[in-house]
């Protein structure tokens, strides 16, 4: 368990290294949108997982902080995604003719997604019980 939530970590960082190195890429053009929301998002969807040892399981607070942490978690993917949308028209909005940006941002989304996918993946192993109808 403890091997996955290094894992998540450790993409969800690399992932916010390289949405700041499509950033920093196209930081002269000022129509992008998403530019920097993006990479700070990846980030910020790190701190709610934080708090999952520090409150109890059934109680309340552990529902807010799941509320949280699926919010900014699906705003990181959703600002990730418009930033690569972004940057697949570069050469139309700014018109930059590289491809560096939209490949940092394209691995980028992909190891967010892996974060999300092996995050699923942590948490407690429950006995299995057979339902009776």
């Amino acid at each position: 368990m403890m091997s996955l939530f290094i894992i998540c970590t450790l993409c969800t960082i690399v992932s916010f290294f390289l949405s700041y190195l499509a950033y920093n890429e196209v930081h002269m053009c000022d129509v992008l949108l998403f530019s920097l929301v993006s990479s700070l998002s990846s980030i910020i969807s790190l701190i709610p997982p934080s708090f999952y040892m520090c409150v109890r399981r059934n109680s309340n607070l552990r529902k807010v902080v799941v509320t949280v942490h699926v919010v900014l978690t699906l705003l990181a993917l959703v600002f990730n995604n418009g930033f690569f949308m972004e940057l697949y028209h570069l050469d139309t909005l700014c018109s930059i003719d590289s491809d560096t940006p939209y490949l940092y941002q394209l691995v980028s989304i992909a190891l967010l997604n892996i974060s999300v996918i092996a995050g699923h993946l942590i948490g407690k192993k429950k006995d299995y019980q057979l339902v009776e109808s």
